[in-house]
């Protein structure tokens, strides 16, 4: 320990994320642009327009995007999630809420760090 220095926990809010959820089944991207695909249905992609950290918070942040007919929010905090189908646990949990004329959904699920 004599030759390690403490560092401040890294922020995902740069980082690329790849999370997904089950019940039903989807994933979405997050990186300059929120690419939400589901099992079934159409999918959505746009450029994320705001990023927001949560002032009591800094490891909780939102990422929004949309056009004038959909929009999407992501909610990312720092925290251990299990995706409920495995034994397999992420440092990321996701809350995603699409809104479009049809109605809105919210989806919780985990992420992890794409690495590019």
């Amino acid at each position: 320990m004599a030759y390690l220095t403490a560092q401040p926990p890294a922020a995902p809010l740069m980082q690329n994320l790849q999370c997904f959820g089950t019940e039903p089944f989807w994933s979405v991207t997050l990186t300059d642009r929120i690419i939400y695909a589901p099992m079934d249905g159409p999918a959505f992609d746009h450029e994320v327009t705001a990023r927001t950290r949560a002032l009591n918070r800094p490891d909780r942040y939102a990422l929004r995007g949309g056009n004038g007919t959909h929009s999407a929010t992501a909610i990312v905090e720092r925290r251990i999630c299990s995706d409920g189908m495995s034994d397999a646990e992420f440092g990321l949990s996701l809350d995603l809420i699409l809104q479009s004329r049809a109605g809105q959904v919210f989806l919780s699920g985990c992420c992890r760090l794409t690495g590019d």
